[in-house]
């Protein structure tokens, strides 16, 4: 949670967990806040083009989000009329708009799967396309 990319896109801490719920940097154009050490996921609804921290923090120790809704694809009603719309998560229309859900626990991830049976290799002899006889 000391990384400066991770501090740069902490939004709040984590209800869950001793983690931070941070802006998924790779997850535009389906925008969520994933928590740093647990399976939370907060998704916001498709029709939002970005989602930006900024460094201004309300009354509850959450930073505002910028929140950018597309033009062609919303489906909510923003106040004010606006296609921007500046908030945090104690806000009532942010806290609207998320989702919130579990993702596979980052234990399982790593795990191998058991696999039944002998997998065979790719030697010699890997088959050829025809297999008639090639002396003629």
């Amino acid at each position: 949670d000391d990384h400066p990319v991770i501090q740069k896109l902490t939004v709040c801490d984590c209800p869950e967990s001793d983690g931070v719920l941070m802006v998924d940097p790779v997850g535009g154009p389906n925008w969520k806040l994933i928590s740093t050490r647990s399976p939370l996921i907060a998704a916001f609804p498709k029709g939002i083009n970005k989602v930006t921290v900024l460094p201004e923090v309300d009354e509850n120790g959450c930073h505002m989000l910028e929140i950018d809704f597309n033009e062609r694809k919303n489906t909510v009603a923003v106040p004010g009329g606006g296609l921007k719309y500046i908030g945090s998560l104690s806000d009532p229309f942010v806290e609207g708009l998320i989702e919130y859900k579990h993702g596979r626990d980052r234990a399982q991830i790593g795990r191998k799967r058991n696999f039944k049976g002998k997998r065979r290799g790719r030697g010699r002899g890997r088959g050829r396309v025809n297999q008639h006889d090639l002396k003629m």
